[in-house]
């Protein structure tokens, strides 16, 4: 939840070009993942990052792009 936050922060900071990028490819990899999930590392995805799943956008963003970031 703590590092949803800064996600969010971050993400806020950003340009508003680059969140609408950020935004398209979470949009592109949920859907290969949700309608193509022929491997354990796609369910794994599913379930950690889908907001149908329980997952969510910003854990998305803080794992994938932001958390080597110093804040």
């Amino acid at each position: 939840m703590i590092n949803n936050k800064k996600a969010y922060k971050i993400f806020m900071a950003l340009p508003k070009p680059q969140r609408k990028k950020l935004q398209i490819q979470y949009d592109i990899e949920s859907t290969e993942n949700m309608y193509g999930p022929d491997t354990p590392k796609e369910l794994k995805w599913l379930n950690r990052f889908h907001i149908i799943r329980g997952g969510s956008f910003w854990n998305w963003l803080w794992m994938c792009h932001f958390k080597n970031r110093k804040i």
